[in-house]
């Protein structure tokens, strides 16, 4: 079977149960624990899939967990300054080049290029 293919039916698989539980689960994602959920959801999906280096590359929970939780900071950020005091979102994207910058500087990055790819280091 072609590869496009298969991630094309891959992504019908795993969107269409998504598609369908957002429609029949509206009041809840309206509700008071709606939003908290959604964030919790987002924050665990790209934590696992930015700390997967691809088929038969080694998994790193630590690159994972500070790369998602850079960016779902970056949402939530976002989020509550725009809903709450109605600051430009931009303001939002400061703790997420925070969180960059400290990365950057801990060389994680570089370290998890050069794990995944060893043939591209520095």
């Amino acid at each position: 079977m072609n590869n496009g293919l298969k991630t094309y039916f891959l992504s019908l698989l795993i969107g269409t149960p998504i598609i369908v539980g957002t429609m029949l689960l509206r009041p809840f994602w309206h509700s008071e624990w709606g939003p908290s959920t959604f964030v919790l959801i987002c924050w665990m999906a790209l934590s696992l899939y930015l700390g997967w280096g691809g088929k038969g590359k080694p998994y790193s929970l630590r690159f994972g967990l500070i790369a998602g939780s850079a960016i779902t900071l970056y949402a939530v950020m976002t989020f509550l300054i725009t809903k709450y005091t109605g600051i430009n979102m931009y303001i939002g994207m400061i703790p997420f080049f925070l969180l960059v910058y400290v990365s950057t500087k801990s060389k994680i990055v570089k370290d998890r290029i050069r794990e995944v790819n060893p043939d591209e280091g520095d």
